[in-house]
């Protein structure tokens, strides 16, 4: 089993896996527009984090800050091999983990070094969150947005924390394609700390992310014969998976 991880799932993995490729999916519009109740907000008081939109359902919404979206961009992320022995356990922890509105859904996964018409991953898991659960919260400005995050909290923490470390974790993974609607958001939460005196940049610089950056970062040079290791690694893996299973 694949998964792909398109939000803290890059940087926050808290599941057993083989093997980890970077790449992207296509035909996705990546917002901060799902609400948060049991995270990054509450019940009363949502956050908001991130949900993928299929390309012709975000045709069909208002997104003021952002009229203009490109069939052809993508979604960059990360993909994970699950052994067959933790694949029932990590698809319930998953299911737990995205309860808050999200479903699961098959996607093929691409990177740039293996060409754009051969998935590297043929099916990998990706949670979304669709505009008909009731946890959505749909388009705002980036100025409404960037105030609401910055005043967010939940279990999990502060909602602006989430924000940072996706904008962290991109510039680390893909610093050549970045994601405009995560770097504006993040201009605007930084603002509206700033303007609320609550802004350190040291909160740009969370020491909680360091070992996972610098993976991303190692990531982000890889040859094509990098990535073929450990797509041979991957194969090699399943291969010897299918027989213990004959």
């Amino acid at each position: 089993m694949w998964v792909f991880g398109y939000g803290s799932l890059i940087w926050k993995v808290d599941f057993p896996y083989e093997v980890r490729i970077p790449g992207y999916i296509c035909g996705f519009v990546r917002r901060f527009w799902q609400g948060s109740h049991d995270h990054r907000g509450t019940p009363e008081s949502p956050g908001r984090v991130v949900t993928l939109l299929p390309y012709s359902e975000w045709q069909t919404l208002s997104d003021r800050d952002f009229a203009v979206h490109q069939r052809a961009d993508v979604c960059w992320g990360v993909a994970y091999k699950v052994a067959p022995k933790d694949e029932a356990w990590v698809r319930a922890h998953l299911d737990h983990r995205e309860k808050n509105g999200y479903e699961s859904f098959k996607v093929p996964v691409y990177h740039p070094l293996a060409g754009s018409d051969q998935p590297i991953v043929q099916n990998a898991m990706v949670y979304l969150a669709g505009i008909e659960n009731e946890a959505f919260l749909g388009p705002e400005t980036l100025d409404h947005m960037g105030v609401h995050i910055a005043h967010s909290r939940g279990p999990s923490g502060q909602n602006y924390e989430y924000l940072f470390g996706l904008y962290k974790s991109l510039k680390a993974l893909v610093p050549d394609f970045p994601d405009e609607h995560v770097e504006q958001l993040t201009d605007r939460v930084v603002q509206a700390l700033k303007d609320n005196h609550a802004f350190d940049p040291s909160m740009l610089e969370n020491p909680k992310f360091d070992d996972a950056l610098g993976e991303l970062r190692e990531m982000s040079i890889w040859t094509h014969e990098r990535l073929q290791e450990r797509l041979d690694f991957a194969h090699k893996l399943e291969q010897a998976e299918e027989s213990l299973a004959a």
